[in-house]
Parts: structure tokens; C-alpha cells; sequence
């Protein structure tokens, strides 16, 4: 920092004296294409450069036509028609967020376990076309309470994997436990097993974090989402509204058709460039997608898990710059931790 502290004066000074050339190639082609265009404008010299009101039509025509070959379409999709959920069925287990990366791998094991399974989702695009008449589907937001009404009623457990962060995780994310709460009550559910995070907890202390472990205290410490998932925590905790709670808590969770720039390693301002939330080099709570699925498919019969918080992490445990370097291997892209 002390470096980077002395540097960065000398390096604008530089540049506002424009002695030497830009080491930035992106900044140094936008500076030239916009000096190319005043230029033309100044002394009528194009260069190429196609400045007509015509040549503007002219390219945008085009992206229409390049837009059309692909199917792509200005005109926003119509949503799929759904068939009306039916009534409940018994030992019916309601999963919001259902079609998301955690959800669609929760839905998958639940059916395997012979459970019968509704869906609330907020979009119904989301939905995959082979089973929009096969599985009980109810749309809504998870923070609404009248759409959570709707979906809990009869239902035998429900798992909430919606993240309901809304524009103020602080605020939206306790907000919507508080409307599950009254849902699972007016509905008699038996167990609500609720999905927060790692993030919830303290991994700042240098000890190994074991389970039970609560939620972090020092609230004012924490990022909004961290706040968010401690705040719906201490609601479910005091009235979870069902009969038996569970709170898992994933670490980072990766997965085939997941982001494999994951916030839970750093910061990734460009694809290929990480910045660590540290230097990099402690273990990270990682869990395998289809793990994580597969706990909370468990979590709704699980006897002894009633009451109890869990911390979800695998067995392999990348340190970032270790987990970046992987990625790097593995696509043969030139990644980089900072």
C-alpha cells in the first residue's frame, strides 16, 4: 500500500503531462478512436471514420439483422403457460428458489426420495419446458406474504433457499423470514429448514469454526448480505413459525453450471483477475454443489437435526490463490489473485 501509495501520484502526473505512452491498451485505443473522431470533425478528415446520420442507421440496421439471426427479439418473451397447482399432497414439501443452482439440485433429490414437491418461483421463463405440466408449480415472490400463504398452505415442510436480498439486504432478508414465519404457522408446517450462509458466521478469528456455532454478534461489522442473513436468522430463531427449525448454513458452493468467479473467493472486477478478500492463503469453506442439494433434501426428515444449525463445507478445502490457480489449469485461461 505505501508503495502503490507513491506510485500512483507519479504514475497521474505522468499521464497529465502525457509523458510516455499509455501501459493500458484499453485506454490508450479509447483515447485514440475518440481523438480520430474529434479530429474528423474538426478538420473534415474521416480517416474511415463513417460520421453520416445515414452510416448511424446503417450500423444499427445491422445489429437488428445480427440480433434476428440469432433469435434474439426486442420484444420481452411471454411467460410459459403453467398448469393451476393442484391441492396439496401428503407429505407435500415446498422449496422456494426452487430453480436456482442450490434448487434445482434439492428439487431433483427430494423427488428421488419419493417426496412430493411444489415449486414457488417469481419467474416462470425459469421453469424448463419438460416439466412445467409434471411438477406442482405456484409463481410469486418469496417475500410476499399472500404468495407464501398460497404456497405453504398444506404443506408438510418447507425449505427457503430464496435470497429475497431485495435493494437492502438488511432490511428484504429479515422482512421475508418474518413473512415465512406467519406462513408456516397458518399452514401447520412441521419443519422449515432455512438456507442462510457462512457468511452469517465469524471465520475472521483464526480458529477452526465447528458446529453448533451462532451467528455472528458484531452485527455493525458485517456487509449487508452477512447482515441480512444474521438478522433472519435471530427471527426464525425466536418463532420460526413451524414446529421444528433447521438452518444450514453453505460455504462456498461450486458446481458445473455455476460461477466459477465466486464472490466467496474475492472480489472479480474483470474475469480474469481475482482480488482476495485476504491474502489468500486460509482454507475456504468450499462444498460441491450436489452436496449441498443433497443436505437439504435430508434436513426435511433428518430426526436429530431439529432445532439445530449447521455449517455446510466439504472435504477439499482450496485456499483462493490455490483455487485460482486450479481454474487457471483447468481452462488454460491466464487467471490471476491479487
Amino acid at each position: 500500500l505505501l508503495g502503490q501509495g507513491i506510485l500512483e501520484p507519479l504514475k497521474y502526473t505522468r499521464a497529465l503531462l502525457r509523458l510516455g505512452s499509455d501501459a493500458d491498451p484499453y485506454l490508450a485505443s479509447m483515447r485514440a478512436s475518440l481523438m480520430a473522431f474529434h479530429d474528423a470533425i474538426r478538420f473534415g478528415s474521416s480517416d474511415g471514420l463513417a460520421l453520416s446520420a445515414p452510416h448511424g442507421v446503417a450500423v444499427l440496421a445491422a445489429c437488428v439483422r445480427a440480433a434476428a439471426c440469432v433469435g434474439a427479439s426486442r420484444e420481452k418473451p411471454a411467460a410459459p403457460e403453467l398448469q393451476p397447482a393442484g391441492e396439496p399432497r401428503a407429505g407435500e414439501v415446498v422449496v422456494t428458489g426452487g430453480t436456482g443452482f442450490v434448487g434445482r439440485r434439492v428439487v431433483r433429490d427430494l423427488l428421488a426420495m419419493g417426496k412430493p414437491v411444489t415449486k414457488k418461483v417469481r419467474d416462470p421463463g425459469r421453469v424448463p419446458a419438460a416439466v412445467r405440466d409434471s411438477e406442482r408449480i405456484v409463481v410469486g415472490d418469496a417475500g410476499d406474504p399472500t404468495a407464501l400463504d398460497a404456497v405453504c398452505r398444506g404443506a408438510d415442510a418447507v425449505i427457503h433457499l430464496a435470497t429475497c436480498a431485495g435493494d437492502d439486504p438488511t432490511e428484504a432478508m429479515p422482512a421475508a423470514a418474518v413473512a415465512l414465519r406467519e406462513a408456516c404457522r397458518t399452514a401447520g408446517v412441521r419443519r422449515l429448514v432455512f438456507a442462510s450462509s457462512t457468511a452469517a458466521i465469524n471465520m475472521g478469528g483464526g480458529e477452526v469454526v465447528r458446529d453448533p456455532c451462532a451467528a455472528d454478534p458484531s452485527l455493525e461489522l458485517r456487509p449487508p448480505y452477512a447482515q441480512g442473513k444474521i438478522l433472519a436468522e435471530r427471527e426464525l430463531l425466536q418463532d420460526a413459525g413451524a414446529k421444528e427449525l433447521v438452518i444450514l448454513r453453505p460455504g462456498v458452493v461450486i458446481g458445473p453450471d455455476g460461477n466459477p468467479q465466486h464472490t466467496g473467493v474475492g472480489l472479480w472486477p474483470r474475469d480474469n483477475h481475482c482480488l482476495g478478500w485476504s491474502r489468500g492463503k486460509s482454507p475456504l469453506p468450499l462444498i460441491l454443489v450436489e452436496d449441498c442439494g443433497k443436505a437439504f433434501a435430508l434436513a426435511v426428515d433428518a430426526k436429530d437435526a431439529a432445532g439445530k444449525s449447521y455449517n455446510l463445507a466439504g472435504d477439499v478445502q482450496f485456499t483462493a490463490r490455490e483455487y485460482v490457480r486450479e481454474l487457471a489449469q483447468v481452462t488454460g485461461r491466464p487467471l490471476r489473485f491479487h
